[in-house]
């Protein structure tokens, strides 16, 4: 058996083909060649797809991680052709359709032929075709192509499609696909069949139409099973099919119930082998889809620059429409690390259910995992999912009754205090400005939420129009406005728009998440700015709290010139004098832009914590008992404390503990000899030591010294306790399970005289 606490089988890992470290360009660009010679040579039959992941580090020793996916085709581009209809009748007009494609999926424009062969079959039954159409077809820019055509006759004919790539004239992309013609006086001969086939004469219906089903075989006048509408692998009462030949037409009709979707299956016995065929019809409900717009008033932002959105609502015929409307506005950035967006479409999560069917003839099937004794009982799972219940047995109920429970929100972030220091920077400024020139002013920077803006109760008017307004957090970086929309009929939209707060000149503050007293750091801050030439830019560095300090030799004030569209790193070493809370403020000031930003970061104590256990014993001669230990000399004041916890004897703690061996839950013999030798040794210490379960349970002690807490709540909770985790105090029960042990030990021991780790089929000694 596969038990559930053994890891799960690992994967072999993907293949290394190229591994390499190399600087980027100017453009901040890297060629990297991949040689697909030997994969062509070992597997030349079929497509391949090389997964790419490149980790740039910058010049502040930030890593950024990226990946990609290059594919590599036998030939570049697919072509895919098909008919609306399973099946036509004589004289009946058809479109034929193709779309080109390149391997990645994207449609591509291109010219072609489209050809249309009779197909019949001589005397040795072998197949033949006869030209008779050919159209010149151009296919758009989505890659599709399509042309209607007419067959007069019945019988099976190819339509063959060769198109060319615009964008490479020198490849042929070919394709094809079968179709079928019925009409009066049909010749069987014309016509070629799997064993058994069941083909729709549309790809979908709409509730009141009628299904005309074509049921083919290639045995002549068989019997078919045919199952209307089943579902879960239940199916209803069989209509029997007598083909006509080896064709026949079903009629079924269709309703409003049947939408999304419906399942066809037919069986049918030929030359003693079972054939089976699934089918799904789709029933396409009405559209529940609305058209949202978002319009932001301007895309581009300033830090802390107030935002305005627009938002307009309609149905699919353009009527404004009233309804329910969520805003969410966060940092993009976010995604980089969750892979891309949680949260799923709201479209597919409304309207893309649809039923399920798997054909199943099996009537009975039996496991026998353990050999049973004589007259012994084997328990079997009742319902479809008490057998993966019973396997992953209560550690998985504790895993799924955790309680999910708790509340998210954004970073508290607070404002340095106002007057906490004198400004240093404005001094700077002063002795920098030579030329009488003033420096640019800006704002503190210290607000970093990533998520600027949620509302959920936000509702169009008459006109389904609504508007949102909210100042934008100080974080630089590209943010995700998704808007989702409901109706009282679960009619659903959902839309989205990015934002950009930027600034020309700006400063990133490069800190570790947290400090430890005696640490020696280096700060750093990053400068970097998108003006056309260079900039002369003043730095500096402010500490507050009392807990970091300049190391000897630093200046907190310096001064650096940028080259244009340039950046560069600026770096203050600092001491870690206490613990506490340190608030960190850097600026680079210029003439013609400036930033400041500020964090807090948490400063902790250059220790840990100890736990300094002791235990004695005060035997009935003795009155007293002494403990000797030492405090630490670096001891934080007013941290240290002492518990003292005792118990008339240890005996009580064996029946504290007794309980919880006895819940072992595999059944294994390790476990089964762990629940035995404990109340076993119980059972003789009690007796050695003169006491009488009955009279232990009437003194109502606290049973387990070593558990910290206040001896007379520890003893209430003992004995409040019920079930399978309450204490032993029952002789009866303490031999009751003395011998079921023995009993179960017993039953589980094998053959050859030993004992493994199961009882039953296979097991031998350990």
């Amino acid at each position: 058996p596969i038990w559930h606490w053994l890891p799960p089988r690992q994967e072999r890992p993907p293949e290394v083909v190229a591994q390499l470290e190399q600087s980027l360009d100017a453009n901040g660009e890297a060629l990297v060649n991949i040689d697909s010679s030997l994969v062509k040579e070992l597997y030349g039959d079929r497509d391949h797809r090389y997964e790419i992941t490149a980790e740039v580090t910058d010049l502040s020793r930030r890593s950024i991680v990226g990946k990609g996916t290059v594919l590599v085709g036998r030939r570049p581009y697919l072509l895919r052709c098909w008919t609306q209809g399973g099946y036509y009748d004589a004289g009946q007009t058809l479109t034929a359709s193709a779309q080109l494609s390149a391997l990645d999926g994207k449609p591509a424009a291109g010219k072609g032929t489209l050809q249309l062969f009779r197909i019949r079959y001589n005397a040795q039954n072998l197949p033949e075709e006869s030209l008779l159409e050919q159209w010149e077809v151009d296919s758009d820019d989505q890659g599709l192509a399509s042309q209607k055509l007419t067959a007069k006759e019945s019988g099976q004919y190819r339509l063959a499609w060769s198109m060319t790539p615009a964008a490479h004239p020198t490849e042929t992309i070919t394709g094809s696909s079968l179709i079928c013609i019925y009409g009066k006086g049909s010749d069987e001969g014309d016509f070629r069949y799997n064993t058994l086939e069941l083909i729709p004469d549309k790809s979908e219906y709409a509730p009141g139409e009628t299904l005309r089903l074509r049921i083919n075989s290639d045995q002549a006048d068989s019997l078919v099973m045919l199952f209307i509408r089943p579902e879960n692998g239940i199916c209803p009462r069989p209509l029997f099919v007598r083909l006509t030949g080896k064709s026949r037409e079903v009629k079924i009709p269709v309703s409003a119930a049947d939408t999304p979707n419906f399942y066809l299956e037919a069986a049918l016995f030929s030359q003693g082998q079972l054939h089976q065929v699934v089918r799904s019809i789709v029933v396409p409900p009405e559209s529940k889809v609305l058209d949202l717009q978002v319009e932001p008033e301007r895309s581009d932002l300033q830090p802390g620059e107030e935002a305005r959105i627009a938002l307009c609502l309609r149905d699919l015929s353009g009527r404004p429409f009233h309804g329910n409307v969520v805003v969410a506005v966060y940092d993009k950035s976010i995604e980089y690390f969750t892979g891309g967006s949680n949260v799923p479409g709201i479209l597919p999560h409304f309207w893309s259910w649809k039923r399920h069917h798997h054909p199943n003839w099996k009537i009975m099937q039996w496991y026998l995992d353990n050999s049973l004794n004589e007259k012994e009982k084997q328990l079997l799972p009742i319902g479809i999912f008490a057998s993966e219940m019973l396997m992953l047995g209560q550690t998985r109920g504790e895993i799924l009754g955790v309680d999910a429970g708790g509340a998210s929100g954004m970073m508290r972030a607070v404002k340095a205090p106002a007057g906490s220091k004198v400004d240093m920077f404005m001094e700077l400024a002063t002795n920098a400005a030579e030329d009488a020139t003033p420096l640019a002013e800006t704002a503190v920077r210290w607000n970093f939420a990533d998520t600027a803006f949620w509302i959920a109760d936000l509702e169009t008017d008459a006109e389904g129009r609504a508007k949102v307004a909210f100042p934008m957090p100080d974080s630089l970086t590209t943010w995700k406005v998704r808007v989702w929309a409901m109706g009282k009929q679960c009619q659903v939209a959902e839309a989205e728009r990015e934002l950009i707060t930027a600034k020309k000149l700006l400063v990133r503050l490069q800190a570790p998440r947290f400090f430890v007293e005696k640490d020696e750091v280096v700060l750093s801050a990053v400068i970097h700015h998108q003006l056309p030439k260079a900039v002369d830019v003043h730095t500096l560095l402010e500490l507050e709290g009392g807990c970091l300090e300049l190391m000897p030799g630093e200046s907190a004030a310096g001064r650096i010139e940028i080259a244009a569209n340039g950046e560069a790193r600026v770096d203050w070493r600092v001491k870690v004098v206490k613990s506490g809370e340190a608030l960190i403020r850097m600026k680079a000031l210029s003439v013609q832009a400036s930033d400041a930003v500020e964090q807090r970061f948490p400063v902790k104590v250059h220790g840990m914590n100890q736990l300094q256990p002791f235990c004695g014993v005060i035997r009935p001669e003795q009155t007293a008992g002494k403990f000797v230990f030492d405090l630490p000399q670096q001891i934080q004041p007013g941290t240290a404390r002492m518990q003292l916890s005792w118990s008339p004897s240890l005996a009580l703690a064996m029946l504290d503990a007794l309980p919880y061996l006895l819940g072992y839950p595999y059944g294994c013999t390790e476990q089964t000899l762990n629940r035995f030798l404990p109340a076993v040794l119980t059972r003789t210490t009690l007796r050695k030591l003169g006491y009488s379960l009955q009279d232990l349970q009437q003194k109502k002690v606290n049973l387990n010294p070593q558990e910290l807490g206040d001896p007379e709540e520890r003893a209430k909770r003992n004995f409040s306790r019920s079930g399978e985790h309450s204490p032993v105090f029952s002789d009866a029960e303490m031999d009751k399970i003395i011998h079921q042990g023995l009993a179960d030990l017993a039953a589980m021991r094998c053959a050859d005289g030993g004992w493994g780790w199961f009882s039953g089929w296979g097991e031998i000694s350990l």
